[in-house]
């Protein structure tokens, strides 16, 4: 077992727990890099929610800076607190990464303001009441428009299209952590996204760093993109 690590955070807000996620992220390290990185180098945190995995970026790669998007006005704030003593090393852009620039709606339960599936489509159970606000969008190209040495990509849905984009090659995003959302919903752009990354040059490797055996798919799956060594 890797020893965890325990930096300084909100874990529980607003009648949501996420320490479930805790466990995904600082002692299953879910979605560390597959390359070092050294210190000043861009680590993207895409669906940053309150900042724990911004916050396992920051402490397992010291110097490297960290680039958190969350669109989430109550996310926000906290992962604003959460992120503060970090300076300059981090970076927080509350708007919702998109293919373009401008405004969306944004869906996100009643009663957990700070639900996870919160995003750009309604993923609410049937029956959940869901507020829409309207929250800025920042386009993929801005956000890449230097290096990154890895990029961790959570939106709910959205990573079907953004990742048509072709910044995401192995030359100019070394390493990828993608959760891919209603899978079964969305299986021929699943596939169609799995091809095109690995013809940009990306090994596809499941959350274990193994390779990715197509097999049953879930749902909810997270898979792990590697530049060749």
């Amino acid at each position: 077992m890797v020893p965890s690590v325990a930096p300084r955070g909100r874990l529980h807000s607003g009648g949501t727990s996420i320490s479930h996620l805790y466990k995904e992220i600082f002692v299953e390290r879910l979605y560390r890099s597959s390359t070092p990185i050294a210190p000043g180098e861009r680590i993207l945190d895409a669906g940053a929610h309150v900042g724990l995995a911004s916050l396992f970026f920051l402490t397992e790669y010291p110097g490297a800076r960290v680039v958190s998007v969350e669109p989430n006005p109550a996310a926000g704030s906290v992962l604003e607190q959460n992120l503060a003593r970090y300076g300059t090393r981090s970076t927080i852009i509350r708007a919702a990464l998109a293919s373009e620039a401008g405004a969306a709606s944004f869906f996100v339960t009643r009663d957990e303001p700070l639900n996870v599936n919160a995003g750009t489509r309604n993923r609410a159970r049937s029956g959940e009441a869901v507020t829409v606000l309207r929250v800025p969008r920042i386009a993929v190209g801005e956000l890449l428009d230097e290096p990154v040495a890895h990029a961790k990509l959570d939106v709910e849905g959205d990573e079907y299209e953004l990742l048509q984009h072709p910044a995401f090659r192995p030359e100019h995003v070394r390493s990828l952590v993608v959760e891919f959302h209603d899978v079964h919903e969305h299986l021929e752009a699943f596939d169609a996204t799995l091809e095109r990354l690995e013809r940009r040059g990306y090994t596809t490797l499941d959350r274990h760093a193994q390779p990715f055996a197509r097999g049953d798919l879930v749902s909810s799956l997270v898979l792990r993109f590697a530049a060749p060594r």
